[in-house]
């Protein structure tokens, strides 16, 4: 015997979350329905937001926040309207954590790309003007703080540069500990080779006083060896 636990359906919380915003209001199409008198009611129920799918609830809510920021009718490319855009997607992605799979890596991931598009926008926004700027902000509600002029932002989190950036630091720390290894097994080594550089200066010292030679020897001898070094050899021929 199975036990079936039911969590609810998502589409229905998410319909109970945006009960604000979609009451009274229809999906697309409903404008060729509407003043048609050979068209049931029950059809045109289908058509209320109420009881539609979760997408159309979402595009109808993007379009009518894009609406707000549009100067003309095909405007969607000005600021506004892409931080608008941008807005809405990061609030779907929320919502499909929330209400389907707090787990779902794929959307956090997602939402914060949006997060980091939306933060550009709003920077050069800022910049451009900062009547427009505090008015969107104002009017979306977000928590935004500007970034100052010369200073540079700090970089989004990204998996790729985030393992470059781990791998790189495995490697320096192998690195540095063989450096270090190597370094202590020098130091050993040191003392047992000073004791042996020692002794061999002794005995050359002793040799050359054994053999009455001093340095000027030495050099002379040096010097005379490596100016007929390179000599050629006066060669005898050979007779067959």
């Amino acid at each position: 015997m199975y036990v079936i636990y039911s969590l609810g359906d998502p589409d229905e919380k998410f319909r109970e979350a945006s009960k604000d915003v979609i009451e009274g209001q229809f999906r697309r199409g409903y404008e060729f329905l509407k003043d048609r008198d050979d068209v049931p009611e029950s059809v045109k129920t289908l058509f209320r937001l109420e009881n539609s799918r979760r997408i159309d609830i979402t595009s109808f809510i993007r379009r009518k926040r894009n609406q707000e920021f549009m100067r003309h009718p095909l405007d969607n490319k000005s600021h506004e309207v892409l931080i608008a855009n941008y807005t809405s997607k990061i609030r779907h992605l929320q919502e499909l954590i929330r209400y389907d799979n707090p787990y779902m890596s794929i959307s956090r991931i997602m939402c914060n790309h949006f997060k980091n598009k939306r933060n550009k926008r709003l920077n050069e926004l800022s910049r451009m003007d900062q009547g427009r700027y505090k008015a969107v902000v104002a009017k979306l509600g977000l928590k935004h703080q500007p970034s100052q002029a010369g200073v540079i932002d700090d970089l989004p989190v990204v998996r790729n540069d985030s393992l470059r950036q781990l791998t790189r630091e495995y490697c320096d720390n192998i690195r540095r500990e063989r450096l270090t290894a190597y370094h202590d097994k020098l130091k050993a080594l040191q003392k047992p080779f000073l004791e042996e550089k020692k002794r061999t200066l002794e005995w050359i010292q002793k040799e050359m006083e054994k053999y009455n030679i001093n340095e000027e020897d030495v050099s002379t001898e040096f010097r005379i060896r490596d100016k007929y070094r390179d000599l050629p050899v006066k060669r005898t021929p050979v007779s067959v």
